[in-house]
């Protein structure tokens, strides 16, 4: 196979199953692996001269570990698509389930994020939050490495303290997007930039 696409791409020909004939054709090629490609030529697994070939411009696209601030977008993205799909979709995710997604180190990357948020989805109660105790166990520990809110104090203050420190946690995991933050909060708009003005929260 790596030669007849070496010799199509050099051709500028193909030969299609079934004619004897060549054709010429004038395409642009984007190729895709997860394996080093420089190490396979140097296993004699993959041809050199297809390799440079094929690497005119290369793109390294970072592991979903090394580009966390990706995942609550990702996140979000992948449960408004199974809401779509069920139609009835939680209405986002508690910060301490965000946080855990966010620690995970996501060995299948952004494909095994999406069945984990679609796993999710399922468990969760319609209209509710995605919570820790409903994401996968190699994934709930993480949850567990989140702070626990302090309980001394009057109940109307350690309210105020719990609600301002959500709010400042989803500012971080949402990147400041108040779209995002509302619906991860499940707490309308303009409530949420009240409070963000309230708290003083940038």
């Amino acid at each position: 196979m790596q030669v007849k696409l070496l010799r199509a791409l050099q051709e500028g020909e193909i030969t299609r199953v079934g004619e004897t004939e060549p054709r010429k054709v004038n395409v642009r090629l984007i190729a895709a692996t997860n394996r080093d490609l420089q190490e396979e030529v140097t296993a004699a697994r993959f041809r050199e001269d297809l390799y440079y070939r094929l690497t005119v411009f290369p793109i390294a696209l970072p592991s979903l570990r090394e580009r966390r601030d990706d995942i609550p977008l990702l996140a979000s993205h992948f449960i408004e698509q199974q809401g779509a799909k069920s139609g009835q979709p939680p209405i986002g995710f508690t910060p301490e389930a965000m946080d855990a997604l966010t620690r995970y180190d996501w060995p299948g990357n952004v494909r095994e994020l999406e069945n984990e948020i679609e796993r999710a989805s399922v468990l969760s109660p319609a209209g509710g939050a995605v919570g820790p105790d409903v994401l996968s166990e190699k994934i709930r520990p993480a949850a567990e490495t989140t702070r626990s809110w302090r309980r001394e104090g009057k109940l109307k203050d350690v309210i105020a303290s719990v609600e301002q420190e959500m709010i400042r946690e989803a500012f971080e995991t949402c990147d400041g997007n108040k779209t995002h933050m509302s619906k991860q909060l499940g707490m309308s708009r303009p409530t949420l930039l009240q409070k963000i003005k309230e708290y003083g929260i940038e």
